[in-house]
C-alpha cells in the first residue's frame, strides 16, 4: 500500500470511528433524558395527585360548612346574611379557581378534564344555590370526598382541608 492509501484508510476509519462515537453518545444523552422526564412525570403525577385529593376535600368541607350555615340560618339573628353567605363562599371558590394547587392539578389533562368542569360550574352559581342547581358537581364532590375521606392514607389531607375551611369561616 502506497502512502497515499493508508491516508485514505486512516481517516476513512477515523471517520467511522467518531460517527460510531456520535452515535453511542447520542443514545446515551437520549436515554438519560427519557429517564429524566419519567422521573418529572412520576414527580408531577404524585404532586397532581395529592392537590386533586386535597381540592376535593376542600370543596367537600366547603360544601359541609356551606349546608350547616344554611340549615341553622336565621335571619333574625343577624349575625350574618344570606348575602354575607354567598360572598365568603364565592370567594372561597374563586380562592380555589385561582391557586396553584388547582394549576398543579392541571398538569395532567385527565384531572382537568375532571375538575374543571366542576370548579366553574361552582364559581357561576350562588353558593346557596349550588344544591338545588348544581346537583351533579355537589353529588361529584360528595361521592369522591367520602370515599378519600375513608381512607386511612388521607387522614393528613383531611386535617389541611378542614384546617383550610375552618379558617375561611373565621374570615366572615
Amino acid at each position: 500500500m502506497n502512502v497515499g492509501g493508508i491516508v485514505f484508510l486512516c481517516i476513512f476509519f477515523g471517520i467511522v470511528g467518531f460517527l460510531i462515537f456520535l452515535a453511542i453518545w447520542g443514545s446515551r444523552k437520549d436515554k438519560n433524558k427519557r429517564q429524566r422526564e419519567v422521573v418529572k412525570r412520576k414527580k408531577d403525577d404524585n404532586l397532581s395527585k395529592v392537590k386533586h385529593i386535597e381540592l376535593y376535600l376542600k370543596l367537600y368541607f366547603l360544601i359541609e360548612d356551606l349546608e350547616k350555615r344554611i340549615k341553622f340560618f336565621d335571619p333574625l339573628t343577624g349575625i350574618y346574611s344570606i348575602g354575607d353567605i354567598n360572598r365568603n363562599f364565592s370567594q372561597a371558590i374563586l380562592e380555589i379557581k385561582n391557586s396553584a394547587d388547582l394549576k398543579d392539578v392541571f398538569l395532567f389533562e385527565e384531572r382537568k378534564d375532571e375538575f374543571k368542569p366542576i370548579v366553574d360550574e361552582l364559581s357561576s352559581i350562588r353558593p346557596t344555590k349550588w344544591e338545588s342547581e348544581s346537583i351533579f358537581a355537589v353529588n361529584i364532590i360528595k361521592a369522591k370526598s367520602q370515599f378519600i375521606v375513608k381512607d386511612p392514607k388521607n387522614i393528613e389531607y383531611v386535617k389541611i382541608a378542614k384546617e383550610w375551611v375552618k379558617n375561611k369561616a373565621k374570615k366572615e
